[in-house]
């Protein structure tokens, strides 16, 4: 009980750190804001670990690859009882 309390105490700092932060992440679009490829797990991975926040990509909650531009809330599951929701900005570039 003392070790799955420690986890969820870790995981719910993780949680507030991601709920500070918003990501940008920079793809090249064609028309009607449309990506020329898409934003995946791995890319909101990556950009959290430029914020200095590392989680595995499997807890990063998306049914679908982000294909257009805009802001999406993507939620991190980082234990069984802890979510937290991060917000991409997918932008042109």
């Amino acid at each position: 009980a003392a070790g799955r309390a420690k986890e969820v105490s870790a995981a719910q700092k993780v949680a507030s750190q991601i709920a500070d932060l918003s990501i940008s992440i920079r793809r090249e679009a064609g028309e009607n804001d449309r990506l020329f490829g898409s934003v995946t797990n791995r890319d909101i991975v990556e950009a959290l670990a430029a914020e200095g926040v590392t989680v595995d990509r499997r807890t990063v909650q998306l049914a679908e690859p982000i294909r257009s531009i805009g802001l999406f809330n993507v939620a991190i599951r980082l234990h069984k009882e802890v979510e937290a929701t991060l917000k991409v900005f997918v932008i042109a570039g």
